[in-house]
């Protein structure tokens, strides 16, 4: 395996770097399959919302809903079928129906705010899957309320507080 170091002169080490590359506020965030899953996803398509560059995802064209909602013929990037059973929803045609309806469904209801369940923690799901993910990944829980998630202390910038979109009703 070799480092890649940017912004340094060869031969320069680690500790020489004049900055890292990645702030702290960007890191993977494991998520657990089933509703989960779904709503990441749904919050993850409803970025431009957010940002105000769209009314709905479908106007969109460079995000996931197209994909899911409708798909190309070819050069498809999401496995529907997969997708779906990761879902919860083991073979279902109508997924994209059903995707689409959730989508439709957030954008009525104008939950569009930046959620830090999503932002700021290191694992969501189930007790069972946060607690696997904190022992293989080493890192100590955070004390919330919530005690499905494993998070770290979230780095600031223009954090609204819009609620849980895990206690979201669907």
């Amino acid at each position: 395996m070799r480092r890649v170091f940017f912004g340094c002169r060869p031969g320069c080490s680690w500790s020489q770097r004049p900055r890292q590359v990645w702030e702290r506020r960007y890191h993977a965030t494991a998520v657990e399959s089933g509703e989960h899953l779904v709503r990441c996803s749904l919050y993850i398509d409803t970025n431009m919302l957010r940002a105000g560059v769209v009314r709905h995802p479908s106007e969109w064209k460079h995000g996931g809903y197209h994909e899911i909602v409708k798909p190309k013929q070819r050069y498809k990037t999401v496995n529907l079928s997969e997708l779906s059973r990761l879902a919860g929803l083991p073979d279902d045609p109508t997924f994209p129906e059903h995707y689409a309806g959730w989508v439709d469904n957030v954008v009525k209801r104008g939950h569009l705010c930046r959620d830090d369940v999503w932002t700021a923690e290191l694992a969501v799901g189930s007790v069972k899957f946060v607690d696997h993910v904190r022992r293989q990944s080493g890192y100590a829980p955070i004390l919330k309320d919530e005690s499905n998630m494993l998070g770290e202390q979230p780095a600031p910038y223009g954090a609204q507080d819009c609620g849980n979109m895990l206690e979201w009703g669907f």
